[in-house]
């Protein structure tokens, strides 16, 4: 993934390169510290879906730089309604980018989280704060009714 932000310029949306930034680097210190922060409306009121998929892409091309293998990434922007007419605003929204919605990729409107890859006899738990965590267990064959 090529990413190519110069100056302090406005790029597709409200917020500066430095704006942007800013917001990138909370969120990515949130991730790598296991804290969470308040959404990033608060600070940016002025931030358009333009902003936000910038911002994803600025951790995601952080995550490169490091070392990680990415292979999907979530947008956490809403969109209320039926879910196709989500679908058909994610697709409008990162066309400028340069980011088509093709056969085979997955789009979880109204998830609060990317999709993951689990395994059989995988463990898998999800924190959610305040609210606390679920945790379940994929066994092989084993179809309970």
């Amino acid at each position: 993934m090529a990413l190519t932000i110069s100056s302090d310029e406005h790029v597709g949306g409200a917020l500066t390169t430095a704006e942007r930034r800013i917001a990138a680097d909370g969120l990515y210190l949130a991730e790598l510290h296991r804290r969470p922060i308040s959404p990033l409306r608060h600070q940016f009121p002025e931030m358009s879906a333009a902003d936000a998929y910038e911002i994803q892409r600025l951790n995601v091309a952080r995550r490169v730089t490091e070392g990680a293998v990415v292979r999907g990434h979530k947008v956490g922007l809403s969109c209320p309604g039926n879910a196709a007419t989500a679908v058909s605003w994610l697709a409008n929204t990162v066309h400028p980018f340069g980011v088509t919605i093709e056969a085979g990729h997955v789009i979880l409107p109204g998830s609060c989280t990317r999709a993951c890859d689990v395994a059989a006899q995988q463990t898998v738990r999800a924190d959610f704060d305040v609210l606390g965590s679920v945790t379940t267990r994929f066994d092989y064959g084993h179809a309970h009714q």
